[in-house]
Order: structure tokens, then sequence, then C-alpha cells
């Protein structure tokens, strides 16, 4: 399974933010919750940013031989279907995050970032999950 996103300005840092949908997960379409900490060249335009990714399908590889017309017969319909669902929300960040990693405490979903203000910052994003998606 490959999928690319973009957040806006880069994010260099990431983390995966656990779940209760089980671990090893083996059926497809998947579900899985990440948060990022953006770079931006403007110190207030910096964010962390809750994403939910949803309706991951497996991807396959073409083989060799199959040609254009083949992806053309697909039903125009059921493109909304196959199409992952990327859902985000941006928190202001003072200043660029330089590291971010995520761990529940106590049934919470606690995020924490160092600043290249030097300023470590700690967010409990759990309402933020739920207003994503």
């Amino acid at each position: 399974m490959y999928y690319a996103a973009q957040a806006g300005a880069p994010c260099l840092s990431f983390d995966v933010i656990r779940d209760s949908l089980g671990d090893n997960r083996t059926e497809y379409p998947m579900t899985c919750y990440l948060v990022g900490g953006t770079q931006a060249s403007r110190p207030r335009d910096n964010a962390i940013v809750v994403i939910k990714m949803s309706n991951m399908k497996k991807t396959y590889k073409e083989e060799e031989g199959d040609d254009d017309e083949d992806a053309s017969d697909s039903d125009d319909d059921s493109v909304d279907e196959e199409t992952p669902d990327f859902d985000t929300v941006h928190i202001q960040h003072d200043g660029g995050v330089n590291r971010i990693r995520t761990s529940p405490i106590e049934g919470r979903n606690i995020v924490s970032t160092w600043s290249d203000t030097g300023i470590v910052h700690i967010v409990d994003v759990g309402l933020h999950l739920k207003a994503g998606g």
C-alpha cells in the first residue's frame, strides 16, 4: 500500500498516533492517524497537523502488457469509493517543529514538540482527532 500526501509547509518530523482499531491489521480498507509538525519560513505560519487517512485500499503494481484501455474501462461512479479520505486539523504552533512525538497517557492522545525556538510544547490532540473525521 502506498499513498502520498502534502500538508502545505514541509513536515520533517511525524509520528503515528495509536488508535483502538487493533494491532497487526490485515483487512482493507485501512485507517491510520498521524501527527506532523511543519517548518514554514515564517515562525507564525507553523502548525501541528493532525491527520486521519481512511478508506486506504491495497494498491497493485501494473503488470507489463497492461494498456491504458483497461484502466479507462472502469466505472466512473466507483471513483469516490476508491479514493482515500484525507482529513486534517491544523493547530497553530510557535516556531518550526524540529521533533514531534505522540504517546497515549491515561487514555489521552498527548503530543509533544520541540520547537526551533527552544521550547517544548505539550498538546492533547484528542478533541482534534474527533474534529478531523
